[in-house]
């Protein structure tokens, strides 16, 4: 049997919290040349924190459907 890992105190809330989105602006233009956004209808984001990558892709292509999964 696999035991549940405790992340309570693990993760502070003002570490999920980011200012800078200049990571997210990166990883945005990495998957446009990566996979083209004409091929790509919906995007989900696992561990969104606070959405700064869905906001890019959503913001340039009103088309995809973009959905943001946070366990915080």
């Amino acid at each position: 049997m696999i035991e549940k890992v405790n992340i309570e105190g693990k993760y502070k809330k003002e570490e999920e919290q980011r200012n800078d989105y200049s990571p997210y602006q990166a990883y945005y233009e990495c998957v446009k040349k990566t996979f083209g956004m004409d091929n790509i209808k919906t995007f989900l984001d696992a561990g969104c924190a606070n959405g700064a990558l869905i906001y890019l892709i959503k913001s340039d292509n009103e088309n995809i459907e973009v959905q943001g999964v946070e366990y915080f």
